[in-house]
């Protein structure tokens, strides 16, 4: 198999993509790390390129971008729900009004990671973090691309930093950790330990003008769908005084 990968652009990417939409929205998604690139190194390579072509941007238009590598299921009018995005969709709706929750299909496919719109999706790893037999760079030269524990160890700290930067600087009324297992990194970025709330496997904690939430990850076994809806009524009820 060929594998044009660049690898310079790769850590470039690796350090300077974060996400979808934009940083002023109020409502911040934060998850460990990004599928964007995939799991093959020849369609990681492609969309490298057309991201270079796009100016490098630190985040994009979800939908938009999606649509530009031919993924559109996502974002039609019958799209198909995203085992991610449309969790996230539900906590979003939520969050914004408690009865609206059954446009969680429309939400995905045009309000979710949108450069205008409500709500931005990060990450803290740039790639999809696979353990070393799935890992698509381990053919690469460069060790902290070629080893999924290096690449970690490269780029996690100072991505974590970045994200508490716009934090501080964007002041989002509530940011939500999609991820029980990276806790230390949550409280790293947060300055601050959760506490339980009343909603089961969700913790919360307030810092400045914003409201921290970690939860389970849409992916995890068990999780039913109204437990990302109870998440977002709880945030709306407990920012209920700013939204006034």
């Amino acid at each position: 198999m060929s594998f044009p990968l660049d690898e310079g652009l790769l850590e470039i990417f690796s350090n300077s993509f974060y996400g979808y939409g934009a940083y002023r929205s109020p409502l911040w998604f934060i998850g460990p790390h990004a599928t964007l690139l995939g799991r093959d190194g020849d369609e990681a390579a492609s969309r490298l390129e057309l991201w270079h072509r796009r100016g490098q941007p630190q985040t994009v238009d979800l939908p938009r971008f999606y649509s530009m590598m031919g993924e559109k299921q996502w974002f039609t009018e019958a799209a198909q729900l995203h085992r991610v995005w449309s969790k996230l969709a539900r906590i979003a709706l939520a969050f914004q009004d408690s009865e609206a929750t059954g446009r969680v299909r429309s939400y995905q496919a045009g309000e979710l990671g949108r450069m205008k719109g409500h709500n931005l999706l990060l990450h803290l790893l740039a790639t999809e973090h696979l353990p070393d037999a799935e890992w698509p760079y381990s053919r690469l030269e460069t060790p902290y691309l070629r080893r999924p524990d290096l690449y970690v160890e490269r780029f996690a700290e100072r991505r974590a930093l970045h994200i508490t930067r716009q934090i501080r600087r964007y002041n989002p009324r509530v940011a939500v950790f999609y991820d029980l297992t990276n806790k230390l990194w949550w409280n790293k970025i947060t300055g601050a330990g959760f506490e339980k709330s009343s909603v089961r496997d969700c913790f919360a904690v307030r810092k400045g003008s914003t409201l921290y939430l970690m939860v389970r990850h849409p992916e995890s076994i068990g999780t039913r769908n109204d437990y990302f809806t109870n998440v977002g009524r709880l945030a709306a009820s407990m920012t209920a005084d700013a939204r006034e």
